[in-house]
């Protein structure tokens, strides 16, 4: 496996065409998916494709909906 993941709001990424960096809220990205894990908690996911094996996760404040960590996962 390989990753990396930015917790820092001195770098943002641009996904999909939009740029967002730690401390942005979430509603900047517009209409996404949730998926939410086992202890409740969600988060934002961008594959390319169902069943890839790369993704890029987005984690959030539930309450305020701010980005709290980006991080992008290849499973090997």
């Amino acid at each position: 496996m390989s990753s990396f993941e930015i917790t820092s709001g001195n770098w943002n990424i641009t996904i999909k065409g939009v740029t967002v960096k730690i401390g942005d809220n979430i509603n900047l990205l517009g209409n996404v998916i949730f998926n939410t894990d086992k202890n409740g908690s969600e988060s934002i996911i961008y594959m390319y494709c169902d069943g890839c094996n790369n993704f890029i996760s987005i984690d959030f404040n539930q309450i305020t909906k701010t980005i709290t960590r980006i991080y992008f996962v290849e499973l090997t």
